[in-house]
């Protein structure tokens, strides 16, 4: 994979992250959906992804509400950016969100630079913590803000992963 163009593509700075979900929401999925036995609500569904996956789930989710609703963000890199475009939204009371982040992830090399997850993490929670929600409650924010090592893995995703999609 090309690390530059999936950027490009994933981060709510790229330049072809519009047409990115536009793709995912208006051509995968009902590719998907008309060629495997799926559900097809968005309670049926839920979207997940790890570090740059992770946010994009997100944006997915708030781009396209009628296909998702549930999120599963695990290690999300939410650069300020994407903690802008959820300011944007004025009512999140249909948005189940599960964030998992490593405690140790405060150093992660990334072709943008280095970022602190963890901190990332903790500044994007708030944006949809129903304390601090101009309207109607997100329906949960959970985080799980755990000692799962250096890098996001598999052992961490195997332990967390459970937990996550009951």
């Amino acid at each position: 994979m090309n690390v530059a163009v999936r950027t490009q593509e994933y981060a709510p700075f790229g330049s072809r992250f519009r047409q990115y979900l536009a793709c995912f929401a208006e051509e995968i999925i009902p590719f998907v959906e008309h060629n495997y036995p799926v559900r097809r609500t968005p309670d049926e569904r839920i979207i997940a992804g790890d570090s740059l996956g992770g946010s994009v789930s997100l944006h997915l989710a708030l781009a396209y509400p009628r296909l998702f609703n549930r999120v599963l963000s695990l290690s999300g890199a939410y650069y300020p950016e994407s903690r802008d475009l959820i300011a944007l939204e004025e009512n999140l009371s249909w948005l189940d969100i599960n964030m998992v982040v490593g405690l140790q992830e405060t150093d992660y090399q990334t072709d943008t630079g280095v970022y602190d997850f963890v901190q990332m993490n903790r500044d994007t929670k708030p944006c949809l913590n129903p304390a601090v929600q101009r309207s109607p409650t997100v329906k949960k924010t959970a985080s799980i803000f755990g000692d799962f090592g250096k890098k996001n893995s598999q052992n961490h995703y195997s332990i967390s992963l459970p937990h996550e999609t009951a």
